[in-house]
């Protein structure tokens, strides 16, 4: 297969030209002269006027352009199958070669395979940089019209064996982190959703885990020196290997020592890679590189490393080095111009609070909110009046959730959901699941069931949660968590708070958010910034229920301004918001991370 896709690429025509285009002097006679190609159409016009006009008005180029556009998708869907196929054969010869004592010419093979898998995402990565090359032009041109020329591109540019002429904005490192994230992402997914028919699961398969491991591991060997995969491996690492190779019978408590350091140390290599210690990275390009989100996933790896070598391994030494050397890594932040900055607003607590209490009380929300006020667990004087509408109407959500359990006592339905989650949050794939109700303006499938209809039509009623809230997975959700499980540490990167109502709230069950420990009780309301660091902790005998939802801040004035004036009258901007705030700090920021 992969032959054929190299053979493949090298009949594709070598010729075909990008669209965007940029002017070349060509000699007529004694005299040279400027003209305005458009390579896509090999076509020259006499001034840039001319140009536009055609691109604008042109149905020859519009389809000429599509053309391109679809070509260069098709060539991305091969380089993926054929990274897939290369990729199960390197785990194929790793299980021969694990029984033999040497063996170099299969030796040999393996690094081949390394090297072809390494070009193909090259490859692919140069697929997705010309469409967004391309794009990116098309789209200033339809918003802005002609825009002073930038760094531009002259080369020919290369997908495999396909060519194509360059002339855009310079493209960007972090685009290849992207790309490379999307291919790992995508791989590893597939494999953790596998296992229908009897087909091995990552999540369940202990040989499969194993190799896909070891695999990854190699591949962080590669990122150490290749700084730009280093991102996309530390996060497969963290979000399919956080607990190690093991399946759930043999987890325990907290990350893998080998995986969390491994994680952190290409973390690390990705905040330098993106720039984010340089206190001359300007403001909006360490944003749009999601240096925030960078380095406080940086300090979370730090810190939970720390605690593990102290808890689980006893090594007080190790423990004491890596939390030191993690919290001078805080004080170093601290010092950025982007952070500095928001600690010196009069109003924010991050002057008065976060340099005492240490790194786990850095949250997200305090980017977007810089004068508001901000609490881990938030305590019930200053909750949103959302969270007293959960706690008034506790009883109609916890009948929904009994009718529900009546109905399936085995938990069929849980654990039919539980195999669509796409990645590990527990060490089980049935550790923690939820089952949405309401996804913003959408009700969830649940809701066509007549004992949670009440419940769907209370939620739907609240703007907070429904289409008037934009915020990333806006809505609510029953979730079960399991005795013996636990959900890993993480934190969100959206303007949001979240809210649980404990509906079978059982003893051993507990939340840590930003340092701050918290538990469950049943028809009792719990607010929570889940943009601090927070993890979850059930060393009970039965299942914990709750009603878990995710809802616009309070203090955001985007949502506010969705609203009426006489919600509004009734729900003033509480004092704690100082102005406000919650608009994007550069176009797209927390939808990047």
């Amino acid at each position: 297969m992969v032959a054929k896709v190299v053979k493949d690429a090298k009949e594709k025509d070598a010729g075909q030209k990008s669209a965007v285009c940029l002017p070349v002097k060509s000699s007529a006679g004694q005299a040279a002269r400027t003209r305005i190609p458009c390579f896509l159409c090999r076509r020259w016009f006499p001034s840039p006027a001319h140009l536009k006009r055609h691109e604008k008005q042109s149905e020859y180029h519009r389809a000429h352009a599509d053309k391109q556009d679809e070509m260069i998708h098709q060539r991305k869907a091969e380089l993926k199958l054929a990274v897939h196929y290369l990729r199960a054969r390197a785990m194929e010869m790793d299980a021969e070669l694990e029984g033999q004592v040497q063996n170099e010419a299969m030796q040999s093979q393996r690094t081949l395979l390394e090297m072809q898998v390494r070009q193909l995402l090259f490859e692919y990565g140069q697929a997705q940089e010309t469409i967004e090359e391309y794009r990116s032009h098309r789209s200033s041109r339809r918003r802005r019209g002609p825009q002073p020329p930038k760094a531009v591109l002259s080369q020919e540019k290369q997908v495999g064996r396909l060519a194509f002429t360059a002339a855009a904005v310079s493209w960007q490192a972090y685009h290849r982190e992207a790309v490379a994230y999307g291919i790992l992402q995508s791989w590893l997914a597939s494999l953790y959703l596998d296992g229908e028919g009897g087909a091995p699961s990552l999540a369940e398969d202990r040989d499969l885990r194993k190799g896909t491991l070891q695999h990854l591991l190699r591949l962080a060997v590669i990122a150490e020196s290749r700084s730009g995969l280093a991102l996309a491996v530390a996060q497969m690492l963290v979000s399919f290997f956080w607990w190690g190779g093991a399946t759930d019978a043999d987890v325990t408590p907290g990350p893998s020592p080998e995986i969390a350091s491994a994680a952190l140390r290409l973390q690390q290599l990705a905040v330098a890679h993106a720039g984010c210690y340089a206190a001359s990275t300007p403001r909006d390009d360490f944003l749009k590189r999601s240096c925030p989100w960078r380095l406080r996933f940086l300090l979370l790896l730090g810190t939970e490393l720390g605690q593990k070598m102290a808890t689980s391994m006893h090594d007080l030494r190790q423990a004491a080095e890596m939390l030191q050397l993690t919290r001078l890594r805080w004080h170093r932040i601290q010092e950025l111009p982007f952070f500095r900055e928001g600690a010196n607003t009069a109003s924010s607590p991050v002057a008065h609070t976060v340099s005492h209490r240490g790194p786990l009380s850095w949250n997200q929300n305090r980017d977007f909110l810089p004068k508001s006020v901000h609490h881990p667990i938030w305590p019930r004087e200053a909750w949103p009046e959302f969270a007293h509408f959960l706690e008034k109407h506790s009883e109609v959500f916890r009948a929904g959730l009994d009718a529900l359990l009546e109905a399936d006592p085995e938990g069929h339905l849980f654990e039919e959901v539980a195999r669509q989650q796409p990645s590990e949050m527990a060490p089980s794939r049935t550790g923690w699941v939820r089952l949405d109700l309401i996804n913003g303006p959408g009700f969830g499938q649940l809701c066509s069931l007549a004992a949670l209809r009440p419940s769907c039509e209370l939620l739907a009623s609240r703007p907070e949660i429904n289409g008037n809230c934009t915020a990333y997975l806006a809505g609510a959700a029953l979730a079960r968590l399991m005795p013996g499980s636990e959900i890993k540490p993480h934190f969100d990167t959206h303007c949001r708070l979240a809210a649980h109502l404990g509906l079978r709230s059982v003893a051993g069950a507990s939340m840590r958010v930003g340092g701050e420990i918290a538990s469950w009780e049943e028809g009792k309301a719990l607010v929570f910034d889940d943009t601090f660091v927070h993890s979850v902790m059930h060393e009970g005998l039965e299942p914990r229920y709750v009603l878990v939802s995710w809802f616009c801040h309070p203090c955001d004035r985007n949502f506010r301004r969705q609203l009426g004036s006489d919600w509004l009258e009734a729900n003033p901007l509480p004092e704690h918001c100082g102005d406000g705030g919650g608009e994007p700090l550069v176009e797209g920021y927390g939808d990047r991370l």
